[in-house]
């Protein structure tokens, strides 16, 4: 008969693969035989959640650890906010770090990137700021991508001028800059339409040696076409540049 171990085994297998619908699959044949969890299963369980986009199922999970008397770990509910954060529930991704806080463990970095990126994701600039700031204070070193992520709010909100300060923050903290940074830079000089700042930046991003892709040409381009009467030229430029470079 199989035991805890065995489905554990099981379900991570499938969640690390992947296959996040047959790892929940296997945990519903684990509740139906009426197997008891330990926080290692559960945890593995709420990520398999987390992976299918089942975020109140994940969140169901964590219930049940306080249920049997289980300790939640920071794995526990870093899972579950990235869960809501991808899942775009910004609010309920904020409120699960704060009850990590009040269940008095130590977030991770982990745990305020996906907050981060769920103020992103709305465009919730200021948000975004606080929660790197709460990050630091709390003694954590935000990495690279709490910092994109201040970025990628900036670009969603249209505010370039923010968005390199903050990449020069980046910077400042001896983070090297990537082509996913960038990317959200020039994102930023796109929806406010401002052309030549994308050009520089992208060139900016050549200089580093970091080789633009598509997404980096296409969000310049867009800053041209937005511009009143277009900018055919200068669009047709980057367009044979791409080719160029085989992109």
């Amino acid at each position: 008969e199989p035991d805890r171990s065995t489905y554990t085994c099981v379900v991570k297998a499938y969640a690390n693969a992947g296959r996040a619908e047959e790892a929940v699959a296997w945990l519903g044949k684990m509740e139906a035989a009426a197997v008891v969890p330990d926080v290692v299963s559960c945890n593995i369980a709420i990520h398999a959640c987390a992976r299918a986009g089942q975020v109140d199922q994940a969140a169901s999970w964590l219930s049940k650890m306080k249920l049997a008397l289980l300790s939640p770990s920071v794995v526990s509910y870093s899972s579950l906010i990235d869960a809501c954060s991808k899942d775009g529930r910004t609010r309920e991704a904020a409120a699960w770090l704060v009850k990590l806080e009040h269940a008095r463990i130590q977030p991770n970095v982990i745990a305020h990137n996906s907050v981060i990126n769920a103020y992103a994701h709305a465009g919730l600039v200021d948000q975004a700021v606080a929660c790197l700031g709460a990050m630091a204070a709390s003694g954590l070193s935000p990495d690279l991508v709490s910092y994109t992520g201040v970025v990628r709010a900036c670009a969603r909100a249209a505010q370039p001028a923010e968005a390199a300060v903050w990449l020069h923050r980046a910077e400042a903290a001896c983070l090297a800059p990537d082509a996913v940074l960038y990317n959200s830079m020039l994102s930023a000089c796109a929806r406010a339409r401002l052309w030549q700042q994308a050009l520089r930046w992208l060139e900016l991003m050549e200089v580093a040696q970091l080789a633009p892709n598509v997404v980096s040409y296409t969000s310049v381009m867009t800053a041209c076409n937005r511009e009143e009467g277009g900018l055919q030229d200068v669009a047709k430029g980057l367009l044979q540049r791409m080719r160029c470079y085989r992109v």
